[in-house]
């Protein structure tokens, strides 16, 4: 199987280098972040280069792209983090957070953190720094406390959930805020009285779910990811599920190849009342875990069918009842960038139909395996959506033909899959490396360009082996042309 995924061809477009420049020799552009609605498509990271987070904004599909970024305030501190948000009702408000952080008296250890929030609705002209206002979340403590990996949900109009982890209560614990004016005013939700370090939002429909890892038996070596959830705009959240798993081998919540904190890791994702999360347990295996609403439906360990023999940083995007699983994949070892070592790695994905059920093989998004500074000065995120039946990816720390690790997009192909379910075609069609994936309500006849019947498939899910050439797919009286590489 890992031989499938280190030669299949990738079903997206060849990938656009948003660094833009040559990134300096053994620097990194890391903790990349995606949002889009619309024609806007957001793309954040940090530049260990320039010790700045980088916004990088599209408000044409990706034509064209403009860039913003900001520094730390104060000498002596750093900024990370970084975060963004799209209003869903109003793709040219746009949101772009990071945590400042600064050195605190009791050490190295000793780390403090506000967080950065700006608003811009300008749509493209947000390239201007004259058209964003900028505050900090909550009260400012003035580096009381340490803060760290915020997260935003856009809610419409001018309302935005934000959370972060911070130990203003002794332990890390999570806070949520939120904000009815685009950031002229917050007010403090609450906190989980757990030890958490990360979570991510997600929302279908009217209700809101936000991810949790939970350190409360980590005496024991056990780790919990679980999410709550709320039904009034994020007013008041309730308990919807965890699972947990042991590290008890390893006794660390990092990889033997990625020096970060992999396994605290807990990306979430919801649609159709269902609703699932990522993580990587402890032999550095992605894990899938899954529910209809707060009932257990179980959890997977994806690999080791994907490629590579480690795999951090699993993202999640859902339609319907298909989950999209990205992820960074280990495949060997590739040299050194100074004293850092820097591994040969691949991002990939795969699919599943059935909300976790069953799981397609491995694809590649990145289209070649690439250098990957293992030990990054960030903890790193991969940017992850699936907006009008098309997948797009970020990620960062590429080496690819470089000295220094690059932020790249790609974009699949159509999926189809929003016309499908809403009854106006009778299948859907994914592109597949060998063959396609086809989501059919009745039977569908497979023809060679020529004419001649290859194959005569029922009604459902199914993964359909072709060999490459053109095909006709017919349904009733809907048919399409499709090309297997």
């Amino acid at each position: 199987m890992t031989l499938l995924f280190l030669l299949m061809d990738p079903p997206f477009n060849p990938e656009i280098d948003l660094s833009a420049r040559d990134v300096s020799s053994c620097t990194i552009d890391e903790e990349v972040t995606m949002a889009k609605e619309g024609n806007t498509i957001l793309v954040s990271f940090i530049s260990e280069e320039y010790g700045a987070n980088v916004l990088m904004m599209s408000f044409d599909g990706g034509s064209t792209w403009s860039s913003i970024g900001y520094g730390p305030s104060y000498s002596g501190c750093w900024v990370g983090d970084p975060s963004v948000a799209i209003q869903p009702d109003n793709p040219n408000k746009i949101y772009f957070a990071g945590i400042e952080y600064c050195q605190g008296s009791g050490g190295s250890d000793d780390v403090r953190g506000e967080v950065w929030f700006c608003t811009c609705s300008a749509g493209s002209g947000c390239s201007s720094t004259s058209n964003w206002s900028c505050t900090y979340v909550g009260q400012n403590d003035y580096w009381a406390y340490f803060k760290d990996k915020e997260w935003l949900l856009a809610l419409g109009g001018s309302t935005v959930l934000v959370n972060f982890t911070s130990n203003m209560y002794g332990d890390n614990n999570l806070f949520v805020y939120k904000t009815t004016d685009d950031g002229a005013t917050w007010t403090g939700i609450g906190y989980m009285d757990i030890p958490s370090t990360v979570g991510y939002w997600a929302k279908d429909g009217g209700t809101i779910y936000m991810s949790f890892n939970d350190f409360s038996n980590i005496s024991s070596g056990e780790i919990g990811m679980g999410f709550i959830y709320s039904t009034d705009g994020g007013n008041t959240f309730s308990f919807g599920g965890e699972v947990t798993f042991s590290i008890a081998g390893s006794q660390t919540t990092a990889c033997p190849h990625d020096a970060r904190p992999a396994k605290i890791h807990d990306h979430i994702t919801a649609s159709n009342g269902k609703v699932a999360l990522a993580f990587t347990d402890d032999y550095c295996l992605v894990n899938v875990a899954t529910w209809q609403g707060t009932t257990p439906i179980g959890v997977q360990q994806v690999s080791p069918d994907m490629g590579g023999t480690e795999q951090i940083l699993p993202m999640l995007a859902s339609y319907g009842d298909y989950l999209y699983l990205m992820y960074q994949g280990r495949i060997g070892d590739y040299g050194y960038c100074g004293s850092s070592p820097v591994g040969e790695w691949a991002t990939g994905w795969l699919l599943s139909p059935d909300w976790g059920n069953t799981w397609s093989e491995p694809y590649r998004v990145s289209s070649r395996d690439y250098g990957f500074r293992e030990d990054p000065s960030g903890h790193d995120y991969l940017g992850w959506v699936i907006d009008d039946g098309i997948l797009y990816a970020a990620w960062g720390n590429d080496f690819y033909d470089e000295d220094g690790g690059h932020v790249l997009l790609a974009y699949s192909s159509p999926v189809e899959l929003a016309e499908f379910s809403q009854g106006r075609i009778p299948f859907a069609v994914f592109m597949t490396p060998g063959g396609i994936i086809l989501n059919s309500r009745q039977g569908v006849d497979i023809f060679t360009s020529s004419g001649k019947l290859v194959k005569s498939i029922p009604g459902g899910n199914s993964f359909v082996p072709l060999r490459s050439g053109i095909y006709i797919l017919r349904s009733g009286e809907y048919s399409k042309k499709v090309l297997v590489r």
